[in-house]
């Protein structure tokens, strides 16, 4: 049997952000996958993921972003590959909706955080957003949030980079291997997969949409859920560009009526929008990967309404979404298992901060002074 001071489950953000910490600390670690990641079954993909400062969904989630920014600095420097572009974000609210998105005020929120943090940031009202944004529709009352320093990341290629890095720095890497089976006891854990067995100190599990199959009953049923989420690609009939058009959030009544999106990247001609849905829950083995024209109509129907895009020509993919009931985050020990650190769901706004919780998971299983507070991050009822 194959032993390691640290294994590490599922290498998606969080697992491949882990490991990369795990293998610069010189800690023993294999990485799983069942997978081969990147890849496009789970949460990690998709060209483009945002990057903010300022977080609405709460203060206790800055920190991990401004870890997190300064490691994908660390991680381009190392390896020549860009991880970070930096395009702006504008949040915008019509003056006759809320501004609902994962459970929070967003617009107003964020601004309330930006002021608390003093994250460089524009509020902007209705004759601003016009002025600023001549290619977008805006409603009477409208008003909007503009952070200069904000942009996105490449998951694929930061996924890849940490699994690159973490390589070169010893750790070892096994895919296309699937977990299932973890059994702790006091100062070991047994890792059966469908091709070996594993012993180590502290595992790591970080396996996103497949997290729920893995513990079972040892958690609640209420307390991860999965939801399937579609991403769209509209072509533009406007220059909405990255080098002058920034990454943003449609904030609405509730979450079906908000909607992320990003700048045409790469010279594409097109916008990249998700619509985010947490009505109906799925299964990660039996999801439908297929978008129907029914649900493309639905979101072009919603975006025109601010942007000048085509229908025609529009292609779309699914994510996975692994949420808490307060969408936030677990960053924690198993309640009945002390050397299993669950690091995951991150309820669909995760990407942003996966590089700095790689950090907090080394530090939790290396028994360190994590950088930050991780209090809200606890199991429900811990």
């Amino acid at each position: 049997m194959k032993t390691y001071d640290v294994i590490v489950a599922g290498l998606g953000a969080m697992g491949s952000a882990a490991l990369y910490q795990l293998s610069k600390s010189g800690v023993n670690a294999l990485g799983i996958d069942r997978f081969g990641p990147p890849h496009d079954l789970g949460s990690s993909h998709g060209e483009s993921r945002i990057t903010r400062s300022a977080i609405g969904e709460g203060e206790e989630f800055v920190p991990l972003v401004l870890r997190s920014n300064e490691i994908w600095s660390e991680l381009e420097e190392a390896t020549g590959n860009r991880l970070l572009k930096q395009t702006g974000l504008l949040i915008f609210a019509s003056g006759t909706e809320s501004s609902v998105m994962h459970g929070a005020d967003i617009l107003n929120d964020t601004i309330r955080i930006a002021r608390a943090h003093g994250i460089d940031h524009e509020a902007l009202h209705e004759n601003g957003l016009r002025e600023r944004f001549p290619d977008l529709s805006f409603q009477e009352g409208s008003s909007g949030y503009f952070e200069p320093g904000a942009g996105y990341l490449v998951p694929e290629l930061c996924v890849e980079t940490n699994l690159q890095e973490a390589r070169r720095l010893g750790a070892e890497v096994s895919t296309g291997e699937t977990v299932i089976a973890i059994e702790s006891a006091r100062g070991t854990v047994k890792v059966t997969t469908d091709h070996n067995n594993y012993e180590c100190g502290k595992l790591v599990l970080s396996a996103g949409a497949w997290i729920k199959k893995l513990l079972g009953p040892r958690v609640g049923d209420d307390e991860f859920r999965i939801f399937r989420q579609a991403m769209f690609w509209f072509e533009t009939e406007a220059d909405y560009s990255e080098a002058r058009f920034p990454v943003y959030l449609k904030a609405g009544d509730d979450e079906r009526s908000s909607y992320y999106g990003f700048p045409s990247i790469g010279g594409s001609r097109t916008i990249k929008v998700g619509i985010e849905q947490f009505d109906e829950e799925t299964n990660p083995d039996e999801v439908d990967r297929n978008v129907t024209e029914a649900e493309t109509d639905a979101a072009f129907e919603l975006v025109s309404k601010s942007f000048r895009i085509r229908r025609e020509g529009a292609k779309a993919k699914t994510c996975l979404y692994t949420v808490t009931p307060d969408y936030g985050f677990v960053i924690d020990f198993l309640p009945d298992a002390d050397n299993v650190l669950v690091v995951s769901p991150c309820s669909g706004h995760g990407f942003k901060h996966s590089a700095g919780i790689g950090l907090l998971a080394k530090q939790l299983v290396m028994d360190e002074e994590p950088y930050t507070d991780i209090g809200r991050f606890k199991f429900q009822g811990a």
